[in-house]
């Protein structure tokens, strides 16, 4: 769980995690020092060293007849039960069973004394707990306001990346769209994408962007004609490890541009579509008994991720051999600014 959690931080978050972790292991072994100290001021330190060794075992029963407790029955009294238990019965056994093992030490616990030790055993398994979830906003907010401060201090330099001439292509009816690609050199690794709404930047990674899709550090956009990109900012590095801040806007690319025709290539395996789409806008088909079945193609398949999030040409899918060929292609577009979506609908030839 804990290697999980410091997976999905950045370098900063796992940082001031880090350090949590560190005071909190520091206040805990202090705490054990000072009692040590205290019990051997009394003669008691052998004593007071096994007591707390068989606070483990003590833990591990307690927690057995609580759980136990609870499987004995089913459905929502379990959990009744449960409850019931872990308040119950289970202070009984934690401070009995260290008041009756303190007894049989030599030289002897007094009552006191055992219950003092069952005591800061709970301050020990119940301090992480109650830091963590004490720390766990404020931290992260603080996270964020770092982070971004971090980025808004880095120098804006022209983009590493090659730009290909926008194209637009025709989707019969449905309307056009424009495409282009942003091509990383060798070495350049995009870190983060804002987009800008407003006044606002917001990462690009906790929202929809039906606009583009990225695989690696390649940027692939496809609008429809008519509606605009928002200004994106890229943050990257190169092989010398420096971060840098990038802006890109897409322009207004010229209408009178010509347009070439969106043809599908269909494949028994898959598809090849003239210019990358995100994955999240499009749909595979099939007609079966006559009725026509769509599924979204961004149910992840082998070897997929969601940062690589575009349907290339050359996309394969790995149920073609049970499924079957795919027989339909849905687009779904929808403009970055608020509009109607585009919705176009391609179908395999008999022949294909």
């Amino acid at each position: 769980m804990i290697a999980s959690f410091f997976s999905a931080l950045g370098p900063l978050g796992k940082t001031m995690w880090s350090a949590v972790f560190f005071a909190i292991a520091i206040a805990i072994v202090g705490l054990l020092v000072l009692e040590q100290r205290a019990f051997a001021a009394r003669g008691k330190a052998g004593s007071w060293r096994w007591l707390r060794l068989a606070s483990l075992p003590i833990l591990a029963v307690t927690a057995l007849v609580v759980v136990l407790a609870a499987r004995a029955v089913s459905g929502a009294l379990a959990l009744a039960v449960f409850y019931l238990a872990l308040f119950t019965v289970a202070p009984i056994l934690w401070f009995g069973l260290h008041v009756l093992f303190g007894r049989w030490l030599s030289p002897r616990m007094s009552r006191g004394e055992s219950v003092w030790v069952a005591l800061t055993g709970l301050a020990i398994l119940g301090l992480p707990p109650l830091v963590l979830g004490a720390l766990q906003s404020p931290l992260y907010r603080l996270e964020l306001g770092l982070d971004k401060a971090r980025r808004d201090a880095m120098d804006e330099v022209p983009l590493a990346h090659r730009m290909s001439p926008v194209r637009r292509l025709s989707l019969g009816d449905a309307g056009d769209i424009h495409a282009q690609t942003l091509s990383a050199p060798p070495g350049v690794t995009v870190d983060r994408i804002d987009a800008q709404g407003g006044e606002l930047w917001s990462d690009t990674a906790t929202q929809m962007h039906a606009y583009f899709c990225r695989t690696g550090s390649d940027l692939h956009l496809a609008w429809p004609v008519g509606s605009t990109v928002p200004p994106l900012r890229l943050y990257w590095h190169g092989d010398d490890g420096v971060r840098r801040r990038s802006e890109f806007r897409t322009g207004d690319p010229v209408h009178a541009l010509p347009a070439e025709e969106f043809t599908v290539a269909w494949r028994d395996d898959g598809v090849d579509l003239p210019v990358p789409v995100a994955r999240s806008r499009v749909q595979f088909g099939w007609v079966t008994d006559g009725v026509e079945v769509f599924r979204p193609a961004e149910t992840l398949q082998r070897d997929e991720h969601l940062v690589d999030d575009c349907v290339m040409r050359g996309y394969r899918r790995d149920a073609w051999r049970t499924e079957g060929p795919v027989q339909r292609l849905r687009l779904i577009l929808h403009p970055a600014r608020a509009g109607a979506p585009l919705l176009y609908t391609a179908s395999r030839d008999a022949s294909d």
